[in-house]
């Protein structure tokens, strides 16, 4: 979690129990997270602005207008220099999986081609726990296409063992470290 690294943090979800696990998830890890039931696809009507938006499993179950609407969410709420980065189901991976949408490149690039420039998709897994072989994922990394006067640390790059372990939902702490994509 973003918590842990000593950042702000905010999860928004609208299914109210999947915001409960992920509240038992931090308050189990002692770290201070803020939660809101609201659709990721109005971010906008918050009223904030977030520097870094870590969307692990989210962007794959839109299509069409709720792909649009969230991508204009995305831009509402993501100030110059801000960053994007998303997990999501790969075309690679077999089998169906309900609702989830496997994402192609192509389709990643088109969603993000009107004022926001991907900076990188490179083929990634996500982890469950009922399948050791995990789920075939994109990692997207993109940035406002607008330049920020100032640099902070969100907007430097990531390092990408970290980031993974950022869009890992991963187990609660345990004697095993939790993340096996190495420090942040």
């Amino acid at each position: 979690m973003a918590a842990g690294l000593g950042l702000d943090a905010t999860g928004v979800d609208l299914a109210a129990n999947a915001l409960r696990t992920a509240g038992d998830k931090a308050h189990a890890r002692g770290r201070a997270v803020r939660f809101l039931r609201h659709d990721a696809r109005r971010l906008g009507e918050l009223g904030e602005v977030f520097d870094t938006v870590l969307d692990c499993g989210l962007f794959h179950i839109f299509d069409g207008e709720n792909r649009a609407a969230y991508v204009a969410a995305l831009r509402a709420a993501v100030p110059a220099g801000g960053r994007y980065f998303m997990l999501g189901f790969s075309d690679r991976q077999q089998g169906e999986w309900g609702r989830v949408h496997k994402l192609t490149r192509v389709e990643i690039e088109a969603a993000f081609a009107d004022g926001l420039r991907v900076d990188s998709i490179e083929p990634s897994t996500i982890e469950i726990a009922t399948d050791s072989d995990g789920i075939q994922a994109w990692l997207v990394e993109r940035n406002a296409n607008r330049r920020s006067p100032c640099r902070d640390r969100a907007a430097q790059p990531v390092p990408r063992p970290a980031l993974q372990a950022l869009l890992q939902q991963g187990p609660p702490p345990r004697p095993a470290p939790p993340w096996s994509f190495g420090e942040w």
